[in-house]
């Protein structure tokens, strides 16, 4: 046997062991037989075991090299274990094993809707989260498989912390407020083309980091609190506002949670009312109320005593999944810390799951990640976000399917995955 293969030490014990029998099925060339019929015989002999040994020889080879083959794939794909020999799922992937192509550079606090008239999800704008405080004015699409910058003129000016929705009756998403080098009032809308400023009759103030999201039930988008970015976080606002297509109304809800901003809103198919949770108020750093909006009043949640929810936090991300009938939570800011749990709400009760595959913690301070539902994929797309050590952002993007978290791996350029946890 060759001493050159390179085999696992096991895998070359047996094939010493299998050319060792080989070698003794030979017949010893010194054999002298006196009968010259007996020495053809003898040859003959000879000859149909040196047959026999080379077709074993062959088959050894051939069974090695499945072996070996099937070995060196089964070592490759198999979960990392732990040394009781169980699967230890929780242990991360090498950091640089998924190449990917996002929006560049990646970002915390932009604004992200899916498109329904076009078939994609909307991204604008944000910042690097690198102490720099340079918010970004880009526009980029992802259209299910890739991420694509669209370069379009006029745009809305750089900013981060705004609000964002799609308006199906109008086909059109609606853009509000956020801060750039001041903060901004305006409204814009995108068209599947281009984007329009509009200028309506009535303005809510400017704020950042509102909760938003459109409401089936009453046919318009729905914007509730933020900050005021002029007067360093104060006021914050307990305001209702609906986008009617045209314009801004301010309402007069009968019941209305105190003032916050970063908390997060989503459409619930189950009860058909808004459900907004968590984010920062005036009194506490941190909130894990849920609120309910059935288009004339704000109802708190009670839950019984032991009953699970999220931890209060703020800069977590929230979107409805349709196809399973929930709405679905993901990591913030808790404690002072980033999280990275995963919480579905199903019309009454929060539930925490547990998935194989999860996504790098984020959120911190007052930006976090993006998340949108994609109708057409029938999963929720997560997007980059903040992390504290080193400061910046995650050029990631994952999709939940209602039971897992999978990574999105594109060819081109972009950032070095961080590795699921």
């Amino acid at each position: 046997m060759p001493d050159d293969l390179s085999l696992d030490p096991e895998l070359r014990a047996i094939a010493l062991r299998y050319f060792a029998a080989v070698e003794v099925s030979r017949v010893p060339s010194s054999l002298t037989v006196a009968d010259p019929s007996l020495e053809r015989g003898r040859r003959g002999l000879g000859l149909g075991r040196s047959l026999a040994a080379f077709a074993v020889f062959a088959a050894v080879c051939a069974v090695l090299i499945v072996v070996v083959v099937a070995g060196r794939s089964i070592r490759a794909t198999s979960p990392t274990r732990t040394a009781q020999g169980a699967a230890n799922p929780s242990v991360c992937p090498s950091l640089a094993a998924v190449p990917r192509a996002g929006p560049v550079p990646p970002r915390s606090g932009a604004a992200m809707a899916y498109d329904a008239a076009t078939g994609q999800l909307v991204l604008f704008g944000g910042d690097t989260f690198n102490g720099k405080g340079v918010a970004l004015g880009d526009t980029w699409i992802w259209n299910g498989n890739t991420w694509s910058q669209d370069d379009v003129s006029p745009s809305p000016a750089a900013r981060i912390g705004a609000a964002m929705a799609y308006d199906p009756a109008s086909k059109q998403l609606l853009l509000f407020s956020g801060t750039g080098r001041t903060p901004e009032d305006d409204t814009w809308i995108w068209d599947g083309v281009a984007w329009h400023e509009v200028r309506p009759a009535t303005n809510p103030p400017p704020r950042n980091d509102a909760a938003i999201a459109y409401d089936p039930a009453i046919g318009r988008i729905v914007m509730f609190g933020g900050w005021n970015p002029a007067s360093n976080g104060q006021p914050m606002y307990d305001d209702t506002w609906t986008w009617d297509g045209t314009n801004w109304t301010k309402l007069s809800p009968s019941t209305t949670p105190p003032n916050r901003a970063e908390a997060v809103m989503a459409y619930d198919v189950v009860s058909h009312t808004l459900v907004m949770f968590g984010g920062e108020g005036e009194a506490t750093p941190y909130s894990n109320e849920t609120w309910v909006f059935d288009g004339r009043a704000w109802t708190p949640e009670h839950f019984p005593l032991g009953a699970t929810q999220p931890a209060a936090r703020d800069a977590t991300v929230m979107a409805e999944d349709d196809a399973n009938q929930t709405i679905v939570l993901f990591g913030g800011e808790e404690n002072g810390g980033s999280n990275n749990d995963t919480w579905t709400w199903n019309g009454s009760e929060w539930i925490q799951v547990y998935p194989r595959n999860v996504p790098p913690p984020r959120g911190v301070q007052t930006e976090s990640g993006m998340m949108a539902y994609d109708p057409k994929l029938r999963v929720d797309v997560l997007y980059g976000g903040p992390v504290a050590n080193p400061q910046g952002s995650l050029g990631d993007t994952w999709t939940w399917n209602g039971v897992n978290w999978t990574e999105v791996a594109n060819n081109g350029p972009g950032q070095p995955a961080r590795g699921s946890c």
